[in-house]
This record gives C-alpha cells, structure tokens and sequence, in this order.
C-alpha cells in the first residue's frame, strides 16, 4: 500500500514540476546571452576611475595628488615633475584596479574634473599586477566619456574657486 501511495506522490510531484516548467517556458526570458549580448548598466553604475583627457589627447590631470590623497585605500600613485613654467606635468598615473572599492571619492575630490567612474565592467585577469592600470590605460577607459556622454560633466571653468586649489598644479607632493 505504502509503494502506490509513493506513486501517487511522485506522479503528483512530476506534475507539479512540469506545470512550472510550462508557465516560465512562455515567459520573456530574463537571461542574456553574455557576452553576444551585452547588458544595460543602470544609471549610476560605477567601475573603474579612468583619466579623461583635452581634446589633443593630453591628460586633463594636473598632478596635484588630491586624488590620492583622497583614496581611503591609497591606491592612486602620481609621479609628476615640473615643466619649465614651473607647472607639474603628469609623468605617470597608476591605479591599483584589484584593490580600488569604487567609492567615487577620487572622481569628486578632483578639483580639474579630470576623473570619472567609467562603465567598464570585464577587467578580471589572473595576474594581479595586471590590474595596475598606468596613465595610457587610464586614459583609455576615460576615453569614451567626452563630449556627447550624458554623464560627462563639462569641466569647472575656474577650478581652483571651487577648491580652493592652486590653478598651476599645486605644489609637488
């Protein structure tokens, strides 16, 4: 008696499941089919700090270290030096991507609005010290976010108003 009620069961059981399997078969599937499709980052969405750069393809960064002074994390590095007008010039920009916790506080401590959040999400890589991303790479994320980007902000005509920062780059860190 025990086995037909297991029957029973099981035949009860296997409906079930196949009335489930009915009514999400005839459903819009919610899965892309990644990377052939690719998804729609919502607003907001943060990855990366990247470099944004003039229209000549030079860093809009004026080395002033306020980004990596910022970074709670420490994983912003600058190495500058000063140009015969006595301004900085950006030597070198590196960013630690594997240990950067996206907060955005470099982005909004810069008084030359020179950082933005890019949207690039496909950065993972085996060998960590791949993930140090130097000024060319930066500046190759940030690429993508000038003019025409609606979440591109035109610079602040007088930065150093707004910070309270030197206007030449500041002093060497």
């Amino acid at each position: 008696m025990d086995s037909l009620k297991d029957i029973y069961r099981s035949a009860v059981s296997l409906l079930k499941g196949m009335k489930v399997t009915a009514i999400n078969a005839a459903r819009r599937p919610v899965t892309l089919q990644y990377p052939d499709e690719r998804p729609v980052l919502p607003t907001g969405y943060r990855g990366i700090p990247a470099l944004l750069s003039d229209e000549g393809g030079k860093a809009r960064c004026t080395a002033c270290g306020i980004c990596a002074r910022t970074c709670p994390l420490g994983v912003i590095k600058i190495d500058s030096e000063l140009g015969p007008d006595k301004k900085r010039i950006l030597k070198d920009y590196s960013l630690e991507a594997s240990r950067c916790m996206v907060c955005n506080l470099c982005v909004e401590a810069c008084p030359f609005d020179s950082l933005v959040m890019a949207k690039d999400f496909e950065l993972a890589d085996y060998d960590p010290d791949r993930l140090v991303y130097h000024k060319d790479r930066l500046l190759e994320f940030g690429r993508p976010y000038k003019h025409g980007n609606p979440f591109y902000k035109e610079p602040d005509p007088k930065p150093a108003a707004k910070a309270g920062t030197p206007t030449t780059g500041g002093e060497p860190a």
